[in-house]
């Protein structure tokens, strides 16, 4: 498969283009045929640029060159997301107005059958030349019924349809057909030079266009932006054929020629972060899915399944380090050399500004902040184009309203706007007008009180963070219209969530619940159905939480954090939870003496187990030896825990084992010498902390040593 960028994007424009959402928005407003030719020259620009990718290309003028391409290409591509936001909301209203729908239906229908007999009527014994010009509606049915009226009502009439088409060609029945070539090498090379000039190799390049003038065209403007001297190149280079210059690459893991060009997009966005950052495995599922840079899962995927499987496959390309797999998320960071190749292959669509490095690419698309204070006159940039604005150092965020206006008014197609630590009291209304957004964060404001109903307005987001806003009293309301949310995270004095609301987002996949202090009771018969990950933290007067598969059917990963009056062993007597979780990490639950009976039904999908803090903890049970599937085992601060389950040893998928804070059970799992190092010595990553006796034992030795 050809895996060229530009290839790569046309593909997917062309898919947008063919689609029957497009299709119709397009003949709506009347652009159809000009997104046919648009579809025209792509297909074209494929086939010229087969073989070529960006990080390959030698030529230092070549790579401006390409580069104007994919810019061309993305520019496309949020004029195409215009239709689809016009989609979403047209739909949007649509569904206010369903019982309207019908009768309109019908009154429409009567109007075009009127129409059809009063044109029989007016064509009745006329001749005609019918001209139907650059046809391309697909529709067998609807041209039968066009030529049975025009034969039965034209006597000698002329039709000419022309077409790209041979399928529609072939619908014309009995109407002779004409292939129409291309133009001829001369016609060509005149037409690419009239509007560019004339150079070297310019037959070479207009030999790939097939004769199509609307590639000629495009690639003759492309030409036109340079001078001739930066094109004029030796006879005996391939213009398309080039090797990869070891400079382009100065860290260069051979793993990452090989990747395909969606990993290879995805990699590129981690030259957005410092050095040494923690990444976590939903946060970058979250910004590669909101760019588009995951392509479609299979049917038994979502897109975090995706991400997975590239955050896998890069570090089985040792791109990363201190990677650790909780089961169905995972924590890790990358090599310094490794963000130093990123940065290199980004440096023009990624950048990230600091006090040092404010000079901002002319058409760069992601942008990410590494202070706070360069938010003022100090930082401008031309680019209208940008998609990503980051702030990815906690505590470091937006302060300027003069920034944020900016951001809203001047990138109209900004994708992700991460406003993390940011010190706003409110967000402006016009928010509500960047139509494009599927990421959006006010994680850790603390200043923040309201936020403006208008972004319930905003179909194509996809992340709503929230997460942090200890000052936000209400949530805006119509939360049931952000229709692609598939991640949301909470904090608000509201004593009750809008839980009709968070129920009809049916693209749920993630909810995070935190500081929601007045909240005491959740999900009481509400259905979650696509839901995988609930956080609840930090939610102190919280007393009950109710999970069992009938509401909760994909349940995978639960987090319960520091919530002191939750006792989750209460509210399950009379109900059967059948949870099929993969991932329990229990922290700062002051009930807890025993992990609950009724995560039992998890054995068998169980692969993350995490307990800290829970200073009551006494007891694990039996039945988690069971648990085949299990690869993270963990269990920090829990300084009553003195025991092992009995079968542990059979634990064979173990991979991670973590003790910590638990004098006793560190005592027995001490490595050689501990009472229970059989059960443990085959597990790949041991981490066991010292109690404090045999510290000093070894500081006394060492000691004895030196003297």
């Amino acid at each position: 498969m050809d895996q060229s960028p530009f290839n790569l994007i046309a593909n997917s424009l062309i898919a947008k283009i063919s689609s029957s959402h497009i299709s119709q928005a397009s003949l709506d407003i009347g652009v159809y045929d000009d997104l046919q030719n648009f579809k025209e020259s792509l297909l074209s620009i494929k086939a010229l640029l087969r073989n070529i990718d960006f990080v390959k290309v030698q030529i230092y003028s070549t790579q401006l060159w390409l580069r104007e391409i994919k810019h061309v290409l993305y520019d496309a591509e949020n004029v195409l997301d215009e239709f689809e936001c016009e989609r979403l909301r047209n739909e949007m209203v649509n569904a206010h107005v369903n019982s309207r729908n019908k009768s309109v239906t019908d009154t429409v229908e009567e109007m075009e059958e009127q129409q059809i007999i009063q044109l029989r009527n007016i064509l009745q014994k006329q001749k005609f030349l019918l001209v139907l010009d650059n046809v391309w509606f697909e529709d067998p049915l609807k041209w039968g019924e066009l030529m049975n009226l025009m034969s039965s009502s034209m006597e000698g009439s002329k039709i000419l349809v022309t077409t790209r088409s041979h399928s529609i060609a072939s619908m014309m029945g009995t109407i002779p057909s004409h292939n129409l070539k291309g133009l001829s090498m001369e016609d060509s090379l005149f037409l690419f030079e009239k509007i560019a000039f004339k150079i070297e190799v310019g037959r070479e390049i207009v030999n790939k266009c097939g004769g199509v003038p609307l590639a000629i065209r495009l690639l003759g403007k492309l030409f036109s932006d340079y001078e001739i001297h930066e094109w004029e190149f030796k006879t005996d280079i391939e213009f398309w054929d080039v090797t990869l210059d070891d400079s382009i690459l100065p860290a260069r893991p051979s793993s990452y020629l090989h990747m395909s060009f969606h990993l290879k997009q995805c990699f590129e966005l981690f030259s957005l972060y410092p050095n040494n950052f923690v990444f976590h495995s939903s946060e970058v599922a979250s910004l590669w899915a909101a760019l588009g840079l995951l392509p479609s899962p299979n049917s038994d995927e979502t897109l975090i399944d995706v991400a997975n499987r590239y955050l896998l496959e890069l570090m089985s390309g040792s791109f990363f380090q201190n990677f650790l797999n909780f089961g169905t998320s995972y924590y890790f960071q990358i090599h310094d050399s490794v963000n130093d190749l990123a940065r290199s292959i980004a440096k023009y669509e990624c950048h990230m500004v600091s006090s040092n490095i404010q000079n901002v690419p002319e058409n760069v698309q992601h942008l990410s902040f590494a202070e706070d204070d360069l938010l003022g006159n100090s930082f401008t940039s031309k680019s209208v184009a940008v998609r990503t604005i980051l702030f990815p150092i906690e505590g470091v965020g937006a302060s300027s309203l003069a920034f944020l206006n900016m951001c809203v008014s001047r990138y109209r197609y900004l994708r992700i706007l991460d406003l993390s630590d940011s010190t706003y009291e409110t967000l402006p209304w016009s928010i509500g007008k960047l139509r494009h957004l599927r990421f959006l964060s006010l994680e850790r404001n603390e200043k923040i009180k309201r936020v403006p109903v208008s972004i319930c307005k905003l179909y194509n987001l996809q992340v709503l963070n929230l997460v942090g806003c200890i000052k936000l009293e209400i949530l805006p309301k119509g939360l049931r219209n952000l229709v692609s949310l598939r991640q949301l995270g909470i904090t608000t004095k509201e004593a009750v969530l809008p839980e009709n609301d968070i129920a009809n987002l049916n693209s749920l996949e993630i909810l995070n619940i935190e500081s929601c202090e007045n909240l005491q009771s959740l999900f009481v018969g509400i259905k979650l159905p696509t839901l995988r990950t609930l956080t609840v933290t930090k939610c102190g007067s919280l007393k009950s939480l109710p999970l069992d598969i009938n509401h909760f059917p994909q349940l995978e990963t639960l987090l319960v954090d520091n919530c002191e009056y939750l006792d989750l062993t209460k509210g399950y007597d009379n109900l059967n939870s059948n949870l099929r979780l993969k991932a329990i990490h229990l922290h700062s639950l002051a009930q807890l003496s025993t992990i609950p009976c009724w995560l039992q039904e998890s054995t068998s999908t169980l692969q993350s187990l995490l307990v800290v803090d829970c200073k009551n903890l006494e007891v694990l049970p039996e039945w988690l030896s069971t648990s085949s599937s299990l690869v993270s085992f963990g269990m920090v601060n829990c300084p009553k825990l003195m025991f092992l389950p009995n079968d542990f040893h059979r634990l064979t998928a173990l991979g991670y084992f973590r003790i910590e804070g638990c004098p006793e059970l560190c005592r027995k799992c001490q490595p050689q010498v501990g009472e229970y190092w059989s059960k443990i010595s085959h597990i790949n990553q041991i981490f066991v902390d010292q109690p404090e006796d045999i510290k000093e034992d070894e500081k006394e030795e060492q000691l004895e040593e030196e003297l």
